[in-house]
């Protein structure tokens, strides 16, 4: 008895296999970039935000017991916000964005691009370079920088 089949069909299964792989370890490659990224945004947010949120609690004495009006002042009672202290919000800030980038499982270092107090809310914008899990040499991309920009406020209650 003769095999029916052709014989050339044998082995054309193994290049399948072959282009089917290397299309999995360019999607792994792809997701695990963009997971670290992900990630490390997430980080740098949450980061910014607890360092703005402590930075908030640097109270501008003179105005909040001594109510020096402001233009917001005689506005609606539910959109008072508490007086911020400008400079010393500044310091902490710096303080603790310092303090927990020592901290976090980044070794690279946080740069704060811009910091903006109007008395009443914090806003920041810092930035922080992160080194990709897999590096591409063919397209030279090896690195990925996060920029976030957060605003706090801080409200009578």
């Amino acid at each position: 008895m003769k095999n029916s089949q052709p014989h050339g069909e044998e082995g054309s299964i193994t290049p399948l296999i072959s282009i089917y792989f290397i299309v999995v370890v360019i999607v792994i490659f792809i997701v695990a970039n963009v997971a670290s990224a992900y990630i490390s945004r997430r980080e740098l947010i949450n980061l910014t935000e607890s360092a703005l949120a402590q930075a908030t609690h640097e109270l501008d004495e003179m105005r909040y017991y001594y109510q020096i009006p402001t233009p917001n002042h005689f506005g609606p009672s539910n959109d008072r916000r508490v007086p911020i202290d400008c400079r010393d919000a500044a310091i902490s800030f710096t303080k603790e964005i310092a303090s927990s980038a020592e901290f976090s499982e980044e070794s690279n270092e946080i740069v704060v691009l811009g910091f903006d107090c109007d008395g009443r809310t914090l806003r920041a914008r810092v930035e922080r370079a992160l080194l990709l899990p897999f590096s591409l040499p063919v397209l030279s991309i090896s690195h990925f920088t996060n920029v976030v920009e957060v605003a706090v406020t801080s409200r009578y209650l």
